[in-house]
């Protein structure tokens, strides 16, 4: 979620319009998400972060388990594109009575990125880091849920290109709505939306996932970035997950292609790994 993404979650800054495209998803998630898988525990997101797509993080699903279900979820990935790597973590942590990161009730919601990524027409690269801190409000829905968060995030970008409208620090305000439903019991569907003001940013990402073992979920997922730099780019691709693949987390993989929209912005290929965790009592 960039923080998200999602997912997610890359950024391209381009000659005289240095772009950074986050997530998941979010990652993403996907970078995430990298924002991202959708599963029986916690399917996707993409950390949306005004940058790269990081496929990861948090999309909320409820299941129902022999242990306390958990209070936090947090998230933590690599993202790599033609033109860009780094990384991101983040987590959501519930503040309802319940302790329960799955139920209706108040959630604070924290993000952080950073990353390197080419110049094109400049000898050097440029690195950027990013971070957001919003407070939101879940509501459970059947076996969905739906959260909006608003609060501040900050972008910053040291990069050769003196011309580029994004440059240096900003610090704005951010809002974020995501929303996870199972559609059947092997089949369910997460989306996210996202808005800063740092840097004029906007996020979408949407996934869906599919059944395919007992612990092995997989589908398409597709992502649109847009900054004030007038660079904008649209995503499509795939991603596995894995239930408790990794001390009982999961992981999710996630790749496809990216499609700059501009003519003179080149297209390319991303790719990130995502590995979520519960916190439980």
């Amino acid at each position: 979620m960039l923080l998200p993404p999602v997912g997610p979650a890359k950024i391209t800054p381009q000659t005289k319009g240095a772009a950074v495209r986050i997530s998941l998803a979010v990652g993403a998630v996907a970078i995430s998400a990298t924002l991202l898988g959708a599963s029986s525990g916690w399917a996707q997101s993409t950390t949306s972060g005004n940058v790269f797509i990081p496929t990861g993080g948090a999309a909320p699903v409820p299941v129902v388990t022999s242990s306390a279900p958990p209070y936090m979820e947090a998230w933590a990935g690599l993202g790599v594109t033609h033109s860009f790597f780094g990384g991101w973590v983040g987590g959501v942590v519930a503040l309802n009575p319940q302790q329960n990161v799955w139920d209706t009730g108040f959630v604070l919601r924290g993000e952080g990125l950073v990353g390197q990524y080419d110049v094109e027409g400049f000898n050097g690269h440029g690195t950027m880091s990013g971070a957001s801190w919003m407070f939101g409000y879940r509501q459970k829905l059947n076996d969905g849920l739906l959260t909006g968060y608003i609060g501040a995030n900050y972008e910053h970008h040291d990069t050769p290109d003196p011309f580029t409208d994004v440059r240096g620090t900003e610090v704005g305000f951010r809002a974020l709505v995501e929303y996870y439903q199972r559609l059947a019991p092997s089949w369910d569907f997460y989306g996210q939306a996202s808005y800063s003001t740092a840097f004029d940013a906007t996020f979408l990402f949407a996934r869906s996932g599919f059944q395919l073992a007992n612990t092995i979920w997989a589908g398409p997922e597709t992502a649109y970035y847009r900054n004030e730099s007038d660079y904008s780019e649209y995503r499509l691709g795939g991603f596995v997950r894995f239930e408790n693949a990794f001390f009982g987390n999961g992981i999710t993989l996630s790749g496809g292609w990216v499609n700059a929209i501009r003519r003179e912005d080149d297209d390319g290929w991303y790719a990130a790994v995502n590995v979520d965790f519960q916190f439980r009592h």
